[in-house]
């Protein structure tokens, strides 16, 4: 009983310092990220105007066309500023292509290193 109990401890010891050192931890680096500098400004919605953006001028445009108004289009113009816009190909791009050329030289260096441990250390024949 008295192994039990001494091993119950340790892992009660062990924890405690685990726990300490994780609050420690991440009281540090959340005050570092987060809770702190400058309060976050909301932006004026004025600023925000459709018929500053080309898309979303054709898009009224294309409404008027078939008798129909978006009175909220405003509301969509964020997503269009220069500052915020990235055309789909380019996501698509750098969704694909982010780390292409890493994983194409890792891919390289895995088949050179197994090419290299068939030639010295060759597979056995026989019952596996």
């Amino acid at each position: 009983i008295g192994h039990v109990c001494q091993g119950v401890c340790v892992s009660l010891s062990h924890f405690r310092i685990f726990t300490l050192f994780f609050y420690i931890l991440g009281s540090v680096s959340s005050s570092r990220t987060m809770g702190g500098g400058e309060k976050f400004q909301i932006p004026d919605w004025r600023m925000y105007k459709a018929k500053d953006l080309p898309m979303l001028t054709d898009l009224e445009r294309a409404l008027a066309a078939r008798g129909l108004k978006d009175p909220w289009i405003r509301n969509y113009a964020w997503r269009y500023m220069p500052g915020n816009y990235t055309p789909p190909f380019t996501l698509f791009k750098m969704t694909v292509f982010r780390g292409f050329k890493w994983g194409l030289a890792l891919t390289a260096v895995a088949i050179v290193l197994d090419g290299l441990r068939t030639k010295y250390n060759p597979p056995k024949h026989g019952h596996h």
